[in-house]
């Protein structure tokens, strides 16, 4: 373990707890953004102990993001290692069907949540001429998206201009930004998904693996772009997707 603090925003999903259960050794201190206190995250909270600290918010909120920001400034320590997970729900209706809310909706969750805090913590980063970002992007802006995802797809275009923008403005000063774009996976953000197991296995049926992207095959590639092997790589959309885009 080094002296490296890490914030990891969506850390009691599927992949968030998966992936500080993969790498949270490496860090002194662990910022772990939850909107639901999860079976996964309590295990989580149970092996860390004091090294994690646990920050409540709903990204809905506006607000929530700043509060975050408060607590890390009260806690004195600001993070070096920044991993964003947080998406609104994929759900299936024609634009104009659309209400403008869902828009909205779907921006805060993935987008302006980063924004904003990105906007308190890569000062530091500057400080220190040191930082790793990685957002979770989408295969959905691989080439054509899917249908009827509208708000997804947007927001998802919106952190990977956030994502471009930032790489290209602090890669002098020793910070990569970096996004992460998995096919589907079979996790709990599916849930409640129309035909949710029709629609997975038909996805698996058209990948070249014959099934669909896990966790596991997300979380290596997390884990090398925050490292400092990956010193060199910034600006970049790692697609894992099996070869289906």
């Amino acid at each position: 373990m080094d002296d490296r603090c890490i914030l990891v925003t969506g850390a009691s999903s599927d992949i968030g707890t998966e992936l500080l259960n993969s790498i949270g050794d490496n860090y002194s201190l662990i910022y772990a953004h939850y909107r639901n206190d999860s079976e996964n995250f309590c295990v989580l909270k149970e092996r860390f102990g004091e090294r994690l600290f646990p920050l409540k918010g709903d990204f809905l909120d506006r607000e929530d993001p700043v509060h975050l920001l408060d607590q890390i400034k009260i806690k004195g320590i600001f993070p070096d290692h920044f991993v964003h997970l947080p998406s609104d729900k994929m759900t299936g209706s024609r634009f104009h069907k659309r209400d403008p809310e869902d828009f909205r909706h779907s921006m805060d969750i993935s987008f302006m949540s980063a924004a904003t805090l990105l906007n308190g913590l890569i000062g530091p980063m500057v400080k220190k001429r040191y930082g790793r970002v990685v957002l979770m992007l989408s295969s959905c802006i691989l080439g054509n998206p899917p249908a009827y995802q509208s708000p997804y797809v947007t927001s998802k275009y919106a952190l990977f201009g956030l994502m471009k923008a930032l790489s290209a403005e602090y890669a002098a000063k020793g910070i990569t930004v970096n996004g992460v774009s998995p096919d589907m996976m079979d996790t709990k953000f599916h849930n409640g998904t129309l035909k949710k197991e029709v629609v997975l296995k038909e996805n698996a049926e058209i990948n070249p693996l014959g099934r669909n992207i896990t966790i596991g095959d997300v979380i290596p590639v997390i884990s090398y772009l925050l490292s400092d092997a990956a010193e060199a790589v910034t600006g970049q959309n790692i697609a894992v997707t099996g070869g289906v885009r």
